[in-house]
């Protein structure tokens, strides 16, 4: 004879398991690997991980560095910006035979300085 209390273990795990099954119904067109790789898309977490430590981690945790959240979140979002702008150029250089080279200045990555726009190097 089965105990109450396993058949309580049962069904936690039925329902576990139907919990379960519902996610991966409801989210397999997000499941799609093969095809996102297929299409040249990351699937993996890496590139996701890779850019958040160019951007935020590089800018923002240098040696003597101490930040306010506002401005913590300023340098970030200037970063994020430079950074979608340097894709635009590469895009762009592309066509030329020696594409140009984007250096941000000092001052967009200190904390106390204003910010300023990159310098941009032809045929570098």
């Amino acid at each position: 004879m089965v105990g109450t209390g396993e058949a309580l273990g049962v069904l936690e795990k039925a329902s576990d398991l139907d919990r379960k099954i519902g996610y991966f119904r409801n989210n397999a067109h997000r499941m799609r690997y093969a095809r996102f790789r297929k299409l040249g898309m990351f699937t993996g977490s890496g590139a996701i991980e890779g850019g958040i430590k160019a951007i935020v981690v590089r800018r923002t945790k240098q040696s003597g560095m101490h930040w306010t959240v506002e401005g913590a979140a300023d340098v970030i979002a200037l970063s994020c910006q430079h950074a979608q702008l340097s894709d635009r150029q590469q895009d762009s250089d592309t066509k030329a035979s020696r594409p140009s080279k984007i250096i941000p200045n000092k001052a967009v990555m200190h904390p106390t300085r204003p910010a300023s726009r990159a310098t941009v190097i032809p045929g570098r």
